[in-house]
């Protein structure tokens, strides 16, 4: 009898050029292939000839099976995608949804293991953070900054390709970074944060992780967490969407928007993120529970599972609100980048529409200001600054430096070209899109058009 734990796949589904790890069996329980057999087109057809429809795989030969597209496409057949057809259609969708639903019965087993808050139990961080006040950024620690940062995105994607390859691991080096990060958070939050959403000018998945992480322990820090639970949250930011990394290149690289079936695969990533850390060794529970509920809503209109309120990880509910900043300020599948302040208040009208947390999401207003850390405003006396640190009162008084004549900062003259609003006869008057991005802004029409994030 077939294992409980096999996949079954349709023949006419496997992927040319992929080798098995394990033998696959019909649903007579007969041998068909032997491990280390390599899908070709001759043994599809032999499959076929035979009569054997579907074949019976391990859960690990089905997801490496369907973790990328087949890459062969004529010119004509690519142009057609990119005039809105939908590639997503030659991509076995039945069978990675079979490989979803094996993991989430793995997934609802582990959650009801795990309880659904944590212990604050250690000193909060918070008490050992220092608060720089209008102060430009420390230069060498911003060139330590970048090469930190850096050098954490080879490290991450090292883990992504051992991680999709079911290598196992050791979270010993996820451990470290979030403790480096948080230690960076502690010594200048306002400049770290800033660091690392300069990681790069063409972000991907693991450069917004990076930052994802970064701004979640912020939030964790200003929550007054202990510096356990701090670091936690920043691994689970780091390791989020590993799961991504299992879908059709195609749709993780789409620069247009996504087709409805490509959305239904996209939903389905935070399962494959918790399968993939089912091979990581000391990871914490938590993390790997949270990590496959950082898209889920408060109201259970997020995903995967559509949990609500207590049934989410307290590490997700931070994280959703980081990852949904981070998405929406960066251009992806079609979507423009959005400028900062309009992000910040559409995420206030989510806490209105109870789909996120208020109490995390004012620990956001404090860490970052209503007027982003690096979003650009324009000033009551007509000039253009950058905003560098929160303020120390309001949301909407942050200390901002004033920008050269080619919109970027001076660093010959820091101290004069900063102001703190606060305390100062000038405002903020406007936000202003960043030279370095084609930001817009997020009016009521752009929301209403916009997909599930």
């Amino acid at each position: 009898m077939n294992s409980p734990e096999s996949i079954r796949v349709r023949s006419e589904h496997l992927r040319i050029g992929s080798r098995l790890r394990h033998s696959a069996l019909d649903e007579n329980d007969a041998l068909v292939l032997t491990a280390s057999t390599e899908i070709s087109e001759s043994l599809k057809q032999d499959l076929t000839d035979r009569q054997i429809l579907d074949v019976f795989l391990h859960p690990e030969d089905a997801s490496a099976m369907f973790s990328s597209p087949r890459r062969s496409q004529s010119p004509d057949s690519a142009s057609r995608d990119s005039k809105g057809g939908d590639p997503s259609k030659e991509f076995p969708l039945e069978s990675i949804t079979l490989v979803s639903q094996q993991i989430t019965e793995q997934l609802e087993a582990f959650a009801a293991k795990i309880p659904a808050a944590v212990e604050n139990v250690g000193p909060p961080l918070r008490e050992r953070a220092n608060r720089i006040g209008c102060e430009p950024y420390n230069q060498h620690q911003q060139e330590l900054l970048t090469e930190q940062f850096a050098t954490t995105k080879k490290l991450m994607d090292t883990m992504i390709r051992h991680a999709v390859a079911g290598l196992s691991q050791d979270n010993r080096a996820i451990h470290t970074v979030a403790r480096r990060a948080s230690s960076e958070l502690i010594r200048d939050s306002d400049q770290a944060y800033s660091a690392s959403a300069e990681v790069s000018q063409n972000p991907g998945l693991t450069d917004r992780a990076i930052r994802t992480s970064v701004l979640a322990m912020a939030i964790a820090i200003e929550m007054g967490w202990d510096e356990n639970l701090v670091r936690e949250v920043g691994e689970c930011g780091l390791v989020h969407d590993w799961g991504m990394h299992r879908l059709p290149e195609e749709i993780r690289n789409k620069k247009s928007e996504l087709t409805q079936s490509e959305r239904k695969l996209v939903a389905q990533h935070p399962l494959h993120t918790f399968d993939l850390l089912s091979k990581m060794q000391n990871i914490p529970d938590g993390v790997r529970i949270a990590a496959a509920q950082v898209h889920e809503k408060l109201d259970g209109t997020g995903y995967p599972r559509g949990l609500m309120g207590g049934q989410i990880h307290p590490y997700a509910k931070i994280l959703h609100i980081a990852d949904t900043y981070v998405a929406l300020t960066e251009e992806t599948w079609g979507r423009p980048a959005y400028i900062p302040y309009d992000v910040m208040t559409y995420l206030l009208s989510q806490v209105r529409l109870n789909t996120i947390s208020s109490e995390v999401m004012k620990a956001m207003l404090e860490v970052v200001s209503l007027f982003p850390i690096g979003s650009h405003v324009e000033l009551t006396d007509g000039t253009e600054a950058r905003v560098i640190r929160r303020g120390q009162g309001l949301y909407t008084e942050p200390v901002v430096q004033r920008l050269d004549k080619n919109r970027s900062l001076r660093k010959d003259a820091a101290h004069d070209l900063l102001v703190d609003i606060a305390n100062s006869n000038v405002k903020v008057s406007a936000p202003l899109p960043h030279p370095a991005r084609e930001e817009r802004r997020l009016d009521q029409a752009a929301i209403q058009e916009m997909p599930p994030i």
